[in-house]
């Protein structure tokens, strides 16, 4: 996959690709009248939360797999976080899209400070959903971004509060931020990118307005 297109080039590319993407990888589906218990994560007998769906990682023999998936959300608003975690971690090879019907809460199960709330180290993340970023306590990003990691957005970003320096935090590596559309906004002045001296960032702004954030990309 090629980055290095104009903007609105490189969002014409990339929604032709998560369009083909989505239609190879396995759907579970969430819902607030699902179980996580009874369900099985098809559409008749949905799990309950976003958390369970991503405990699939791990088989029968608690050996840590690939998740690829398409998680369809039914109503309402979700956490992104598992109970026993406050902070989402994404691997190297994962390629999860968020879809349907609701809308993602992240950084409100926060109960201490952290370095960052969602870890993308080398995923793909496609959020094809409203999401909107609560965090409790400080973090240095919403996002980690490392190892050629990229997050993408269709419906925009909302932040709230001023527990957050950056929309995402890159260590290592070259991190991507994609913007199909919809707004990025934040209730505070923030940067779009805590990136470190020998890191890269790159944000595609397509269509997107940024609100009280500056995009400071340096690709």
């Amino acid at each position: 996959m090629s980055f290095m297109t104009p903007g609105s080039e490189l969002n014409r590319i990339q929604a032709i690709e998560e369009v083909i993407r989505a239609s190879a990888l396995s759907s579970i589906y969430v819902d607030h009248k699902g179980s996580d218990t009874y369900g099985n994560g098809t559409q008749d007998k949905p799990y309950k939360t976003i958390g369970k769906a991503l405990s699939l990682r791990r088989n029968a023999n608690d050996q840590q797999l690939t998740l690829r998936m398409n998680i369809v959300l039914g109503e309402g608003q979700y956490s992104l976080h598992q109970q026993d975690s406050t902070t989402a971690r994404f691997n190297a090879g994962d390629v999860v899209n968020f879809m349907g019907d609701g809308e993602i809460i992240i950084g409100d199960q926060l109960t201490q400070v952290q370095t960052v709330v969602v870890d993308c180290w080398g995923c793909e993340l496609t959020f094809q959903v409203p999401v909107t970023a609560s965090p409790q306590h400080a973090v240095g990003g919403i996002f980690k971004a490392n190892n050629n990691a990229s997050i993408a957005f269709t419906h925009g970003l909302t932040v709230k509060g001023n527990k957050a320096v950056s929309v995402a935090k890159i260590d290592w590596g070259v991190g991507f931020l994609n913007a199909y559309r919809g707004a990025f906004t934040s209730e505070h002045e923030m940067d779009m990118f805590q990136v470190a001296t020998s890191a890269r960032a790159m944000f595609a702004a397509g269509g997107s307005l940024l609100t009280n954030i500056n995009n400071n990309s340096n690709l």
